[in-house]
């Protein structure tokens, strides 16, 4: 090559360097953020949040998205919320590709995203060779605040539209105390999630009902025909009739933010009432049936009446005073005596007792349990006048295996003698 054609060469890099540097940089892939509405953010309205990705041809990898969580807020991303398209930039076509997400307020606040990065990996628009890159999303900040004349909302609801349905089942026509009434209130609402709409059943239910609430069940779904999404909460409560009588359930209420009108609207359910009959023959529950309560009296004169009878004759004494005497009602009086934990009593019924069923001494545990009472009462550190819960609990004890071992005794003795072997 000949000098002067060098030198025409190093004079059109020279020139073209820099176009070719600038192409470069006008590849590189780009992000877009829009926010909408711009400003004048209300507190539980989402504010849509769209992050578009360019990038000079296809994408070999899609772009790791960041999840955009803030503090007093509720970051959703809405059905597809990721969106791809195509834009002529420069003569020649992009890629996009775009993320939508609905952050809502839950207060009033100054609310400040930060800078992310995004990585993503695309093809070279001259080698189709996957190329990674890093675009950053510079910070997003806005401000929600209430809107004048909803200051006093207790919760604060905002929505484009909202409506309040109830549904009633129960008592029916054969009601009486346990007879059930479902209240089922719905709550439909655009412009909002179903997660900020709030519970409005509840509290202590009227007495003479139970209520027994069930989950409340929230959806979101897709508005028809392309139209806004539907929140809806649906609550449930039964309540059961434990005692007749007239029944009021109250009016339920919210009042909401209408955020297209501006202005505070009212949603209501009717209050419910509803009887509950006494059937024939009823009685509160916890307390006795009269007729029970009138053949009790009945039985009980009617026994006594008997036992004055049976008294008066002089066999019949004879034989109750057997009775009180015997073995069993004996033991019956000692048993008794060692729960009210008097010593001196104790010790006369347990020498009573013994001279009933035959004993020639006081058994061995019997005695022992009796010797820790008295070292409790008359012992060098003891304080009692009576013995303890668990000297009492250890006599007894010891009372029964007597007892049990001294009858078995005395039927072994009683019982007839073998027959020879062999009587002949």
């Amino acid at each position: 090559m000949t000098l002067p054609r060098i030198l025409l060469a190093m004079l059109l890099l020279t020139f073209l360097a820099p176009s070719a540097f600038a192409q470069d940089a006008a590849d590189a892939p780009q992000v877009e953020v829009t926010l909408d509405p711009t400003d004048g953010v209300t507190v539980g309205t989402p504010v849509r949040i769209t992050l578009s990705v360019l990038t000079p041809n296809y994408l070999v990898q899609p772009p790791d998205w960041p999840d955009m969580q803030i503090a007093d807020a509720i970051t959703r991303t809405p059905a597809n919320a990721a969106r791809p398209a195509s834009r002529r930039i420069g003569g020649q076509t992009w890629t996009v590709v775009s993320r939508i997400y609905e952050i809502t307020a839950q207060r009033a606040a100054d609310y400040a995203l930060e800078p992310h990065q995004i990585t993503l990996t695309y093809a070279d628009p001259q080698t189709n060779q996957p190329v990674p890159a890093t675009v950053e999303i510079p910070a997003i900040s806005f401000t929600a605040s209430v809107p004048k004349g909803a200051e006093g909302l207790s919760p604060f609801v905002a929505a484009d539209a909202l409506t309040m349905t109830q549904t009633v089942e129960g008592p029916g026509d054969d009601a009486r105390p346990g007879s059930a009434v479902t209240r089922t209130l719905t709550i439909e609402a655009e412009g909002t999630q179903s997660m900020l709409l709030p519970a409005l059943l509840g509290g202590d239910p009227p007495p003479g009902l139970r209520a027994y609430p069930r989950e409340p069940e929230l959806s979101d779904e897709p508005g028809q025909r392309g139209g806004p999404d539907i929140a809806r909460r649906v609550e449930s409560i039964t309540y059961v009739a434990e005692a007749p009588g007239d029944y009021t359930l109250p009016e339920v209420r919210l009042d909401w933010w209408n955020s297209p009108a501006a202005q505070v609207e009212s949603a209501t359910a009717k209050g419910i009432s509803f009887s509950i009959p006494a059937p024939p023959g009823w009685h509160p529950p916890g307390t006795p049936d009269p007729r029970l309560r009138a053949l009790s009296w009945a039985a009980g004169i009617g026994a006594l009446v008997l036992a004055l009878l049976w008294l008066g004759r002089r066999p019949a004494r004879a034989a109750l005073v057997r009775l009180s005497r015997s073995e069993p009602v004996v033991f019956h009086r000692l048993r008794r005596q060692t729960r009210r934990g008097d010593p001196g009593a104790i010790r006369a019924a347990l020498a009573d007792w013994l001279d009933r069923i035959g004993a020639t001494g006081t058994p061995a545990g019997v005695a022992d349990a009796l010797t820790l009472a008295d070292r409790e009462i008359w012992g060098p550190e003891g304080t009692r006048t009576h013995p303890s819960d668990a000297s009492r609990r250890a006599l007894a004890e010891a009372l029964r295996a007597a007892r049990h071992d001294l009858l078995h005794r005395r039927k072994a003795e009683s019982a007839p003698a073998l027959p020879p072997l062999n009587p002949w």
